[in-house]
């Protein structure tokens, strides 16, 4: 943890998800095993007909917002977005999970670059159905704008 954080909010996660309770609860695992403590968690239904409340809760210190309607994985983000609380933004989807110190060290480069930074982003390993797995990293360095 960033002793000089706290137990502050600093960035907000910000999961859309669309059915999918047994990967969404592996997405939040992931996001409360981190290594920096400094976030909030906020999880975007968009109009599931699974109880998506029901996985949720099991996470106290993440809140749900429910879409009446099904607007798709933008509009969810953007709902998140309005509902943040964090100076920092963190996107998970619902089916996808975090390697536990991810938060940190995205943090720690934002912090260290200060205002010449606006973004970090990491690269992925994508398991498939049948086991096989691939990694990517990013190509793009610099100023990617």
């Amino acid at each position: 943890m960033n002793e000089d954080i706290g137990n502050s909010v600093d960035t907000s996660v910000i999961i859309p998800v669309h059915e999918q309770p047994a990967l969404l609860r592996d997405a939040l695992e992931s996001v409360f095993e981190q290594t920096y403590d400094a976030f909030e968690v906020i999880v975007v239904d968009d109009n599931s007909t699974t109880d998506i409340e029901a996985i949720v809760s099991d996470f106290p210190d993440a809140r749900i917002i429910r879409h009446g309607e099904n607007r798709g994985a933008g509009a969810a983000r953007n709902t998140g977005i309005e509902a943040a609380q964090g100076t920092f933004l963190a996107f998970l989807d619902a089916d996808d999970t975090w390697k536990e110190s991810k938060l940190e060290k995205q943090r720690h480069i934002l912090k260290q670059r200060g205002d010449e930074l606006g973004l970090v982003y990491t690269g992925f390993v994508q398991y498939e159905l049948d086991g096989t797995k691939w990694e990517r990293a990013p190509k793009a360095k610099g100023d990617i704008y």
